[in-house]
Parts: C-alpha cells; sequence; structure tokens
C-alpha cells in the first residue's frame, strides 16, 4: 500500500489489510476510505466487508478508526468489530524462548503493544508513559456551579495541567 491513491477503478468484496498501523495515519486513513469505496461487489450471500490484522501501533489509525470512531453511535458499533489477542493466544506454536526473549528486550510499553495487544503510546521521550486512555479520559460534561480541582506540572520544558470534579 505504498501508493493508497491507486486504489481505484474495480470493485471488490472483501478484503483483508495486513499491518495497516505501520502505515502513517494519514496514508492509511486514505488506504481505508479507498479500499471501502471499492466495497460494492453485488453478489447473493455476499457480506461485503473488510478484515484488518495488525499490531496496535500505539494510537494510531487503528485506534482511532475502530474504537474512537465506531462507538461514536450504535449504527457504528454494529460496522466494527475489533478483537484484541495476545501473543500468549499463538503461544503453543512459538518457540519455547519467544515470549521471555521479548521480555528481556523489549521495555513495558512494547511489551503491553507486542506481547498484550493492547494501544499503548509509544512515542519516544513520553511525557507521562503512565497515563492511560481508559482510565484517565472522559467525556463527561462540568456541570454548572461544580467546583474544579486543577493541577499544574510546570515542569521545565513543556507544562500541564489536569482539571477533575469530585462526584
Amino acid at each position: 500500500m505504498e501508493k493508497p491513491a491507486t486504489i481505484v477503478g474495480f470493485k471488490i468484496g472483501h478484503a483483508l489489510i495486513d499491518e495497516l498501523d505501520v502505515m502513517a495515519k494519514v496514508k492509511a486513513q486514505q488506504a481505508w476510505r479507498k479500499i471501502i469505496a471499492r466495497m460494492r461487489y453485488k453478489q447473493a450471500g455476499l457480506l461485503n466487508g473488510i478484515d484488518v490484522a495488525t499490531t496496535p501501533e500505539g494510537f494510531k489509525f487503528t485506534y482511532e478508526q475502530f474504537v474512537k470512531e465506531a462507538n461514536k453511535s450504535e449504527a457504528k458499533r454494529k460496522l466494527y468489530g475489533m478483537i484484541q489477542a495476545s501473543t500468549y493466544d499463538n503461544e503453543a506454536n512459538l518457540p519455547d524462548d519467544y515470549i521471555s526473549s521479548l521480555y528481556e528486550s523489549y521495555p513495558p510499553q512494547l511489551i503491553s503493544a507486542y506481547l498484550k495487544g493492547q494501544f499503548v503510546n509509544l512515542t519516544s521521550g513520553a511525557v507521562y508513559p503512565d497515563f492511560d486512555r481508559v482510565l484517565n479520559h472522559t467525556d463527561e460534561e462540568i456541570k454548572k456551579g461544580e467546583p474544579l480541582l486543577i493541577g499544574m506540572d510546570f515542569n521545565v520544558l513543556k507544562m500541564a495541567a489536569v482539571v477533575y470534579v469530585i462526584r
């Protein structure tokens, strides 16, 4: 998929995209849009669809499309499905020392991504490596008159703040 712009001029009923998250986010999005536009093969009994098999490479296209975008509405949840698997699920087919050697070689963030199949921040030098989007983020809205608690980290380079309420 070096040139996603060339995915034109044909129709298909099913596609498999391998390692989508290895691509740059913009390029992956372009490829995705081109491929879904090709899903126009009409045949009785055929349910057009796309499968994606990829290692989560941080919070890139796969996270944006299959977690954030897919959960925006019930209609989108029906269109998307995601199975997250761990290397342990395939352990019987791997050399005996494969997993242990990766534990010896990888930092914690790569273990979470490549061995456990989790979406984690893989950006080098992450400021907050323990930040967890599930635990530390909400789309809740502030209620009128609710007291806000603000924590500040003035740091040497980039400042950061957290705003929260106690309910």
